[in-house]
């Protein structure tokens, strides 16, 4: 099973490869360009924001062992653990088709005959228009007549029909009864005197 190598920085800013040790979760291999890895405790490695992890010291001193203040405890183990992933590599077997060779193959097409003698059955469509002119107060669904299908078909026409309509009545009804008239009428009335008349004498003059 091989190492995998994550990205790690010293105090100094400088760039190299860490990885862990599966025979010694305690420590870890630290590999920089050009020169052979070396082990350092894992507590002078810590965790930064941005998944990369810092060396608290050089990268030299690391390698040499040189110590600076309070790195000896972190060499001992004073300080807090650092968590690195451990990396296992799993084998999966698997199967897939591979092309090993081509052929080619041709077809020939022959051509012979035969004499085929079926009775077919055979249908025609008779189609007559028949007319009706009758109306009718709904409309009537396609329906069969025994072989027969009849489909209706259905015209709308204008009909302009004068009928006699009782507009209205007008009843004159008499009613009897009684009522008092009373009236003032000047009635004429001739009447007759006689009075005597004396008798003229002779020889007097005539009124």
């Amino acid at each position: 099973m091989s190492q995998q190598w994550f990205p790690i920085v010293d105090e100094r800013g400088q760039q190299a490869e860490v990885a862990s040790l599966a025979s010694d979760p305690a420590r870890v291999c630290i590999r920089l360009p050009g020169s052979d890895p070396f082990v350092v405790p894992r507590g002078l490695v810590s965790n930064e924001p941005n998944g990369q992890y810092r060396l608290r010291e050089s990268f030299e001193q690391a390698r040499t062992g040189g110590l600076e203040p309070g790195i000896e405890q972190a060499r001992t183990g004073g300080l807090e653990s650092v968590t690195m992933p451990v990396v296992e590599e799993q084998l999966t077997v698997g199967k897939r088709p591979v092309e090993r060779e081509r052929g080619r193959i041709e077809t020939k097409v022959t051509a012979r005959e035969e004499e085929v003698d079926l009775v077919l059955a055979a249908e025609d469509l008779k189609v007559e228009r028949v007319p009706i002119g009758r109306v009718v107060e709904a409309r009537e669904a396609p329906h069969e007549d025994g072989d027969t299908y009849v489909m209706p078909i259905y015209e709308e026409v204008l009909v302009i029909e004068k009928r006699l309509m009782l507009k209205e009545e007008v009843r004159v009804t008499r009613v009897r009864g009684q009522r008092r008239h009373q009236e003032k009428v000047q009635l004429r009335r001739e009447e007759v005197r006689v009075s005597p008349v004396e008798p003229a004498r002779p020889g007097a003059a005539r009124s």
